[in-house]
């Protein structure tokens, strides 16, 4: 579960198939979370001098056929005076701030199992494939090779504009067609095992950093959590309600969470952590920290009773094989 994991409890090596799903999240909610245009106070209003004396409006002669009491009592009332103070709040009130938009975000994550003889040949294509790239001006890619958890594992993570993209490859090749078929022969004779996986991100249950870096944390803490069938909605409300304000007050960064839609099982949560190096693992929990032993066993007993299984791995950041998105 996802309390255990996030400081030094249980970082346990599993066979993982969705964990680097989030990897990218950090572009994706910066670009997200844009700053609302801010608002301009509304200038306050003088109220209308009232008519003294000699300023009383003179009585209009009623229509033919009418007395002066029934053309009086055709007349809408007048609205009562309001203060300064009253108009600004109303004026207020009238010009609520710009909703922000909550358009999904999705990544494709590709898993990639190397055959443990041939890492280096695999590290070599990929750096062909980055070159070829970048000549042609793709988009960015992100690699991390897995340093707890699944060792001779790379996740490869590039930012989906549609489904539509995931066929951008094959229909363009960043290669000569060639080149391009010999290269894949190349790559596959390194891998044991490949996975490809589709996920939507979820700001609702993430926590943004306030400073947001160009190049990713050299380690990454990944936990998935498999939901129990039927417990979806209980669990978000629970990641969203109980633990997301306890990992504030515990001052955590940032973490970042999506879901599995495509390539696993849809009750999958994924929960990345970014970590600036080992150190980090050797303080105590967050949630021992901020609410004490007994308080925080507690809590892990209310997530356990929402999940099947929960996983996590490390992975460490590859910027000599990855490719920075452009902002």
């Amino acid at each position: 579960m996802i309390v255990e994991r996030i400081g030094p409890r249980r970082v346990l090596g599993s066979s993982l198939m969705s964990l680097a799903i989030v990897l990218s999240s950090s572009v994706v909610l910066a670009q997200q979370q844009q700053p609302a245009p801010q608002q301009q106070p509304a200038p306050q209003q003088q109220p209308a001098p009232q008519p003294g004396p000699q300023q009383q409006a003179e009585p209009q002669p009623a229509p033919e056929g009418q007395s002066a009491q029934q053309q009086a009592e055709r007349q809408p009332p007048a609205p009562e005076a309001q203060s300064p103070q009253e108009e600004d709040v109303q004026i207020a009130r009238a010009e609520p701030p710009p909703a922000q938009p909550s358009l999904p975000a999705m990544t494709g994550v590709r898993i990639i199992q190397v055959k443990h003889d041939r890492i280096d040949e695999f590290e070599s294509l990929v750096k062909e494939l980055r070159a070829a790239m970048q000549e042609s001006g793709r988009p960015g890619f992100q690699v991390y090779s897995v340093a707890l958890g699944e060792v001779n594992t790379y996740h490869i993570v590039v930012p989906l504009d549609s489904f539509a993209s995931l066929a951008q490859f094959e229909q363009q090749p960043p290669m000569e067609p060639v080149e391009w078929e010999k290269w894949r022969n190349r790559m596959g004779e390194t891998i044991d095992s490949h996975t490809m996986l589709v996920a939507r991100m979820r700001p609702e249950l993430s926590i943004a950093p306030t400073n947001m870096e160009q190049q990713p944390s050299e380690l990454l803490m990944l936990i998935e959590d498999m939901v129990i069938p039927g417990k979806a909605r209980e669990y978000d409300a629970f990641v969203r309600d109980e633990l997301i304000p306890v990992l504030r007050q515990a001052n955590v960064p940032a973490m970042f969470a999506s879901e599995v839609i495509l390539g696993a099982d849809a009750r999958t949560r994924v929960f990345a952590v970014p970590l600036p190096g080992w150190q980090e693992l050797d303080g105590p929990s967050p949630f021992v920290e901020v609410l004490g032993p007994e308080a925080a066993e507690q809590l892990m007993a209310r997530g356990d009773a929402l999940t099947e299984r929960s996983e996590s791995q490390i992975l460490r950041f590859r910027p000599e094989l990855s490719i920075q998105p452009t902002p």
